[in-house]
């Protein structure tokens, strides 16, 4: 019976907290924790962790740390929007505020690069309200962003089926864009 006891809590602690997952005060920390949680399926721990880092960015001014801890949010709410049983509006609604907190701060700073990966994100968000004339402002946007070439960080991650972040948002242009004409 001891045993079960055991057994019962470490399931429920692992799969309520961040159960096993180091405890930082660093922000850089934390956000790379969120990411890693979020991609082995753990979305509740990852959402609190990135919250906290999202709040000691705010609270040290660090505005490239907020925006891309904005823009984990953002794609973090845009992809909950498709869970069962959660109000799929609410949290397309909620990506889009995340996103465009993201938008802002990077291109507060110059980073037109970041700024870039954040309004695709944006067009991709409205594309699933389906707004189209938004969708492809945003994508229009993000190609005109991630030409000028501005900014200390020049990649993101993008879909590796295709050879490059301007590749990716040709092709979304050219299939979502095309036909609103």
């Amino acid at each position: 019976m001891n045993n079960f006891f055991v057994i019962f809590s470490i399931l429920f602690l692992s799969g309520c907290s961040a159960f096993l997952v180091p405890m930082s005060s660093d922000p850089n920390t934390k956000l790379g924790q969120a990411y890693e949680l979020y991609e082995i399926g753990r979305p509740l721990p990852a959402e609190r962790i990135a919250k906290e880092a999202l709040d000691i960015f705010i609270e040290q001014k660090d505005k490239l740390g907020e925006s891309e801890a904005n823009f984990f949010l953002g794609v973090f709410y845009k992809y909950k929007s498709g869970w069962k049983n959660v109000p799929e509006q609410e949290y397309i609604d909620k990506a889009i505020e995340k996103l465009k907190l993201a938008e802002t701060g990077y291109k507060s700073i110059g980073e037109n690069i970041q700024a870039s990966k954040v309004t695709f994100e944006l067009g991709q968000s409205y594309r699933s309200k389906n707004r189209i004339d938004l969708t492809c402002k945003y994508y229009e946007e993000s190609l005109e962003l991630y030409k000028t070439g501005q900014g200390q960080y020049k990649e993101f991650r993008f879909n590796p089926e295709y050879n490059s972040p301007i590749d990716l948002i040709n092709a979304h242009v050219e299939h979502v864009c095309a036909k609103k004409t």
